[in-house]
């Protein structure tokens, strides 16, 4: 029998002794091998189809190297990087990124990165005198004061893990959810990145009729011939639309499809059925749902407008989190409630630090607020986490309120406001975001110096 080159591609990068990533021309993951993964205590399934600055939140568009390779249209050689990813773990490697072109145009970047985190470790031990730098912290706390939290502890399992709060649109947001569950009508879910589409959908999925059978999530990233291999298959009973099992599947940011797929996606939900050449027609089989970023659909322009009136059947929308500041409380001590009982420790929040985070915007939304909060936890002593446990990072995006009546500096809030909403939406992207914004890459870029 012969083997597939794609084949001896994945066993090849996943049995080299370096980590391999590789992004498309958007800065999407589109391949994450095994030693990069287990390096970060990541899984590939976690960062496919994500942005390189989701992943990585503490790099930014010039000091990462896999964009500066996109941006240059170069490769660069052996170069240090230092990043903490989402999960809140801190590496240094040294790198070599390489860009990738099809057909003379670039389609992407290719990264091979080897780890030096133990390497600089050990340097800075013998220049601290040679003393191990476990018992330079067993001086100063517990062996077991310090550890990563796990971030998929705090995925919702069932209505009453969700953290409602008192924000009346996000409470709306549930209660359509719930509703939604006990029938069959397709779904669209709405919102900024981060604010918990995916996890709505899940629950909407587990808690109807459906339950049983699969939940299939298709990312954005798809190419239009992947896409449409998924989802109508190459002939009769293939596809997950016609797939015997049933169940639902989930369209992460439809707006993004190919209008092709987008096309046929309305027209099968039009007849509920999918037509294969020749005329023979199958019936869709699963509950289709799709999250989208674009506030008020079609609107938006890249949504077509016969899928969306076809989607929105039921059509929910999540609040961003700077809107529902007041659950704010509520949701950190959830998280860190659900830590305690996980890993048998006392956590908790000291006011001072929870007044640091309710005075920053949250452009990552809840995503954002359980990696800030697992690192802080991660950094702490004695579990208890304090103003200085944050990153410095936090609050370079202020909350504008209604207790400022300085002009110049409530015009400023409203512009960093309005950037990192762009940022958001992009994916942290500076060139997708100033375009968004309607202003040069450079003004951008000045406005986020001033800013920070």
């Amino acid at each position: 029998m012969a083997i597939s080159n794609r084949r001896v591609l994945e066993t090849l990068l996943d049995n080299t002794s370096e980590g391999v990533h590789v992004i498309d021309r958007h800065g999407r993951t589109v391949l994450f091998n095994r030693v990069a993964a287990e390096r970060e205590g990541l899984l590939a399934s976690e960062v496919i189809g994500r942005h390189v600055l989701e992943v990585y939140p503490s790099l930014t568009e010039e000091t990462s190297t896999l964009l500066k390779v996109l941006r240059t249209r170069r490769a660069f050689l052996n170069q240090r990087q230092s990043f903490t990813n989402y999960k809140g773990r801190t590496i240094t490697t040294v790198n070599s990124t390489y860009p990738i072109f099809d057909g003379g145009t670039l389609a992407g970047a290719m990264e091979i990165s080897r780890d030096i985190t133990e390497v600089l470790t050990l340097s800075r031990q013998l220049a601290a005198g040679g003393q191990p730098e476990p018992a330079r912290e067993r001086a100063a706390a517990p062996a077991e004061a310090r550890f990563w939290p796990d971030l998929d502890l705090l995925r919702p399992r069932s209505w009453e893990d969700l953290v409602v709060g008192e924000d009346a649109a996000y409470q709306e947001a549930v209660h359509l959810a719930r509703q939604a569950a006990a029938g069959d009508a397709p779904v669209l879910l709405a919102g900024e990145p981060g604010t918990g589409k995916e996890t709505l959908a899940a629950l909407i999925h587990a808690a109807g009729p459906r339950a049983a059978a699969p939940f299939t999530v298709l990312p954005a990233s798809l190419s239009e011939t992947e896409a449409h291999s998924a989802l109508l298959g190459d002939g009769p009973g293939q596809g997950l639309l016609v797939r015997p099992a049933g169940g639902s599947v989930l369209l992460k940011q439809v707006e993004e499809a190919a209008p092709r797929i987008q096309g046929l996606l309305a027209a099968a939900l039009a007849r509920s059925q999918v037509w294969r050449t020749g005329g023979a027609a199958e019936a869709i089989t699963v509950r289709l749902m799709a999250t989208t970023a674009a506030p008020g659909g079609a609107r938006a322009g890249t949504l077509r407008q016969d899928l969306y009136d076809r989607l929105a059947a039921v059509e929910i929308h999540l609040p961003s989190l700077r809107h529902r500041l007041q659950d704010l409380p509520a949701l950190t001590a959830w998280a860190l409630g659900r830590w305690s009982r996980h890993y048998g420790r006392t956590l908790s929040l000291s006011p001072a630090a929870l007044d640091r985070m309710a005075a920053y915007a949250w452009p990552g939304n809840l995503r954002e607020l359980f990696r800030v909060l697992a690192q802080a936890v991660a950094t702490s002593l004695g579990g208890r986490v304090e103003e200085g446990d944050l990153p410095t990072w936090l609050g370079r995006v202020p909350r504008a309120d209604g207790g400022e009546w300085n002009l110049r500096r409530r015009l400023r809030q409203h512009e960093l406001e309005l950037i990192s909403q762009a940022l958001a939406r992009t994916g942290g992207n500076i060139s997708e975001a100033a375009r968004l914004l309607g202003v040069p890459r450079q003004t951008l870029q000045y406005r986020l110096r001033q800013g920070h």
